[in-house]
């Protein structure tokens, strides 16, 4: 519910803050996640890793699922939430079950570097010291990152206002040929659906429909507690929803 609540909040800020941040209401169908299921991502992108070494998407399927995570290491708001809760998502899942599943990010952003991957990995193992390193890749190229955030269906757009992306929040899972498998939409990552969608993956099972969320990584131009009336009013919709389901439910009663 919390996360249903939340996303349903967030979904509202383009809708609400048209005035400073020049989005408007079309903003929120344009930027929602379309998923590909089945596609092929581009495995010859060139990426720069934390080290600054060349590489490419393609050398981290070795036979198993890939964790895709398409966002700019400079975002102010839910970015690094989602990248903790993949990572909290993980460390509860058997040993077994995340051992060879490689978590690739992969930034949209020009200005990020591999000074600033290293920064942002660095950050992420500081917070859960239970992860491997060589489980993690903090990848930049903006190009390339265009390219797959393409392939996946993951739109993004750069707001000059707030100097931010403006991007969905979720995580990709690819099958080890590297073609789409799945997708996990919003903040709150369940550790069993992520288990679920790791096998899934790993066994070619066809990919995971999408629940549409609309959360997108946006912080308003930078000022602090810009969602709280916002998130406000969407707990509000959701009690009086909830209220109005029960009168419903109470009167088709009282009708039998």
């Amino acid at each position: 519910m919390r996360a249903a609540v939340l996303a349903f909040a967030l979904a509202l800020l383009p809708l609400t803050a048209t005035g400073h941040e020049g989005l408007v209401a079309s903003d929120a169908a344009s930027l929602a996640v379309t998923p590909h299921p089945g596609a092929r991502l581009p495995l010859e992108a060139s990426l720069a890793d934390e080290a600054g070494r060349r590489t490419a998407l393609g050398q981290y399927f070795r036979g198993q699922p890939v964790i895709l995570v398409v966002d700019y290491l400079g975002c102010r708001t839910l970015c690094s939430e989602v990248l903790d809760n993949l990572a909290a998502a993980l460390e509860r899942l058997p040993l077994a079950a995340r051992r060879d599943v490689p978590v690739t990010v992969v930034s949209v952003d020009p200005r990020d570097t591999p000074t600033v991957a290293a920064q942002a990995k660095e950050r992420l193992l500081r917070r859960h010291p239970g992860m491997s390193a060589s489980g993690w890749h903090f990848l930049t190229n903006a190009a390339s990152g265009a390219e797959i955030a393409d392939a996946v269906g993951f739109p993004f757009r750069y707001n000059p206002r707030s100097d931010e992306y403006v991007h969905p929040a979720g995580l990709v899972i690819a099958a080890p040929d590297g073609t789409v498998a799945g997708y996990l939409s919003g903040i709150d990552i369940v550790p069993a659906d992520l288990g679920k969608a790791i096998t899934a993956a790993a066994d070619g099972a066809p990919a995971t429909p999408l629940r549409q969320f609309l959360v997108f990584c946006f912080g308003g131009e930078g000022h602090p507690g810009r969602y709280s009336a916002v998130i406000e009013g969407g707990l509000l919709l959701v009690n009086l929803s909830g209220i109005a389901g029960l009168v419903a439910i109470f009167a088709r009663l009282y009708r039998r």
